[in-house]
């Protein structure tokens, strides 16, 4: 079932955890010691947080350029769901849905 959130999204209609908000990607609140303890922990805890969720939903937009696809956080959090299987779901905004079909035309 498909919702429509802010800024014209269409969304499923299930509970979703966002990343900004699991993951201070700026500091450091965990008291890591140095960048060994923080590169241990990305990939070994995140890792498995994907792998526990079972679902990345990734917003393309804009839809010829997808911002997603040019970090590297979000490269990453990529990489490890295909790594575990979990279920990748690509959302395009209201706006960038029609313009994508109308390039298919």
């Amino acid at each position: 079932r498909r919702v429509h959130g802010g800024f014209g999204i269409a969304l499923l209609a299930t509970p979703i955890s966002v990343n900004v908000f699991v993951v201070n990607q700026h500091r450091s609140e965990h008291g890591w010691s140095d960048q060994f303890e923080l590169s241990e922990w990305w990939s070994e805890v995140f890792q498995q947080n994907i792998s526990e969720i079972g679902r990345v939903i990734a917003i393309l937009s804009p839809w010829g350029s997808p911002i997603y696809m040019t970090r590297a956080w979000c490269l990453w959090e990529l990489f490890c769901s295909i790594k575990h299987k979990v279920d990748i779901q690509f959302l395009l905004p209201t706006q960038q849905e029609k313009l994508f079909i109308n390039a298919l035309i």
